[in-house]
C-alpha cells in the first residue's frame, strides 16, 4: 500500500541527515535525488490525498504500472 507523499519524502531525506563535527573531511552543500515513484490519488470524504512510494519490485512486468520520476534538489538556504 502506498503512503502519503510527505511520509515518503521524510524517509528519503532521513538518509541525508546532517552531521557537523570538527574532524569532518567532506562537506556536502547540495543533494539531488532522482527516484522512481508510483503515485495514486485517494479520496476520503471531501479530502484528496496524494500517495506516492518507491516501487515495490525492482523488475516490472507488463501488468505493472510504469513508475514516474521524482526529482528533488536540496540546497542550504538562509533566513531572510
Amino acid at each position: 500500500m502506498r503512503r502519503a507523499l510527505a511520509e515518503m519524502l521524510v524517509d528519503v531525506m532521513d538518509v541525508a541527515e546532517p552531521v557537523q563535527t570538527a574532524d569532518a573531511i567532506l562537506f556536502v552543500t547540495a543533494i539531488y535525488f532522482d527516484l522512481p515513484v508510483q503515485v495514486a490519488v485517494r479520496t476520503a470524504g471531501d479530502e484528496i490525498e496524494l500517495l506516492a512510494d518507491l516501487p515495490r519490485w525492482r523488475w516490472t512486468t507488463v501488468f505493472d504500472e510504469k513508475p514516474g520520476r521524482l526529482k528533488v534538489l536540496c540546497t542550504p538556504g538562509g533566513v531572510s
